[in-house]
Protein backbone atom coordinates (compact mmCIF):
# COMPACT_ATOMS: atom_id res chain seq x y z
CA UNK A 1 0.00 0.00 0.00
CA UNK A 2 3.04 2.37 1.04
CA UNK A 3 4.24 1.69 -2.68
CA UNK A 4 1.04 2.75 -4.03
CA UNK A 5 0.72 5.84 -2.09
CA UNK A 6 4.61 6.59 -3.21
CA UNK A 7 4.18 6.07 -6.64
CA UNK A 8 1.12 8.56 -6.99
CA UNK A 9 3.22 11.13 -5.21
CA UNK A 10 5.75 10.74 -7.15
CA UNK A 11 3.94 10.25 -10.68
CA UNK A 12 1.87 13.70 -9.67
CA UNK A 13 4.89 15.56 -8.73
CA UNK A 14 7.18 14.80 -11.95
CA UNK A 15 3.72 15.58 -13.97
CA UNK A 16 3.32 18.93 -12.28
CA UNK A 17 7.15 19.56 -13.30
CA UNK A 18 6.62 18.50 -16.91
CA UNK A 19 3.77 21.10 -17.32
CA UNK A 20 6.01 23.59 -15.80
CA UNK A 21 8.76 23.08 -17.96
CA UNK A 22 6.61 23.36 -20.68
CA UNK A 23 5.16 26.37 -19.66
CA UNK A 24 8.30 27.69 -19.10
CA UNK A 25 9.32 26.43 -22.68
CA UNK A 26 6.31 28.60 -24.21
CA UNK A 27 7.14 32.11 -22.08
CA UNK A 28 10.39 31.69 -23.63
CA UNK A 29 8.65 30.92 -27.08
CA UNK A 30 6.90 34.16 -26.66
CA UNK A 31 9.60 36.69 -25.85
CA UNK A 32 11.95 35.51 -28.87
CA UNK A 33 8.81 35.63 -31.21
CA UNK A 34 9.20 38.21 -34.03
CA UNK A 35 6.89 39.80 -36.31
CA UNK A 36 6.38 38.24 -39.15
CA UNK A 37 8.48 39.88 -42.28
CA UNK A 38 5.46 40.31 -43.93
CA UNK A 39 1.76 41.48 -43.41
CA UNK A 40 -1.14 39.76 -43.86
CA UNK A 41 -2.26 42.08 -46.64
CA UNK A 42 0.92 41.76 -48.17
CA UNK A 43 0.60 37.70 -48.68
CA UNK A 44 -2.71 38.11 -49.55
CA UNK A 45 -3.08 36.78 -53.20
CA UNK A 46 -5.26 38.86 -55.84
CA UNK A 47 -6.43 38.22 -59.06
CA UNK A 48 -4.15 40.18 -61.26
CA UNK A 49 -1.43 37.98 -59.06
CA UNK A 50 -3.07 34.74 -61.51
CA UNK A 51 -2.78 37.29 -65.01
CA UNK A 52 -0.06 36.54 -67.59
CA UNK A 53 1.85 39.72 -68.45
CA UNK A 54 1.48 41.40 -71.71
CA UNK A 55 3.33 39.73 -74.29
CA UNK A 56 6.76 42.28 -75.41
CA UNK A 57 6.39 43.27 -79.11
CA UNK A 58 8.22 41.64 -81.51
CA UNK A 59 10.09 43.42 -84.03
CA UNK A 60 8.88 41.80 -87.61
CA UNK A 61 11.69 43.16 -89.30
CA UNK A 62 14.09 40.92 -87.86
CA UNK A 63 14.25 37.23 -90.09
CA UNK A 64 15.95 34.21 -89.16
CA UNK A 65 19.82 34.13 -90.50
CA UNK A 66 21.35 31.00 -90.58
CA UNK A 67 24.73 30.79 -90.08
CA UNK A 68 25.50 29.64 -93.44
CA UNK A 69 23.94 30.32 -96.82
CA UNK A 70 20.98 27.83 -97.78
CA UNK A 71 21.62 25.15 -100.57
CA UNK A 72 18.45 25.19 -103.07
CA UNK A 73 20.50 21.72 -104.03
CA UNK A 74 22.69 19.25 -102.64
CA UNK A 75 25.83 18.17 -104.35
CA UNK A 76 26.35 14.35 -105.35
CA UNK A 77 29.20 14.14 -102.55
CA UNK A 78 27.39 16.12 -100.21
CA UNK A 79 24.15 13.75 -100.17
CA UNK A 80 27.09 10.69 -100.54
CA UNK A 81 28.18 11.39 -96.79
CA UNK A 82 24.26 10.21 -95.57
CA UNK A 83 23.08 8.53 -98.34
CA UNK A 84 21.99 4.49 -97.76
CA UNK A 85 20.99 2.50 -101.02
CA UNK A 86 17.51 0.95 -100.08
CA UNK A 87 18.58 -2.48 -101.21
CA UNK A 88 21.65 -2.51 -98.17
CA UNK A 89 18.46 -1.87 -95.49
CA UNK A 90 16.00 -4.31 -96.80
CA UNK A 91 19.56 -6.84 -97.17
CA UNK A 92 20.31 -6.03 -93.24
CA UNK A 93 16.66 -6.78 -92.37
CA UNK A 94 16.39 -10.01 -94.13
CA UNK A 95 19.61 -10.89 -92.34
CA UNK A 96 18.02 -10.41 -89.09
CA UNK A 97 14.65 -12.51 -90.32
CA UNK A 98 16.67 -15.11 -91.22
CA UNK A 99 18.92 -15.75 -88.29
CA UNK A 100 15.99 -15.42 -85.88
CA UNK A 101 14.11 -18.16 -88.27
CA UNK A 102 17.74 -20.19 -87.68
CA UNK A 103 17.75 -19.61 -84.13
CA UNK A 104 14.23 -21.05 -83.55
CA UNK A 105 14.55 -24.00 -85.90
CA UNK A 106 17.93 -25.17 -84.51
CA UNK A 107 16.43 -24.33 -80.84
CA UNK A 108 15.37 -27.52 -80.54
CA UNK A 109 18.39 -29.40 -82.17
CA UNK A 110 20.10 -31.22 -79.74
Amino acid sequence: MAFIVTLAVLASSSGSQSRRRAQEARQEQEKTRQAPVLSAEELELTPDDFLLPQAPVVDTDLSYVPFRPRLEKWSAEMAGKYWIPPRDIAVDVLKAVNDENMKRLLQGVP
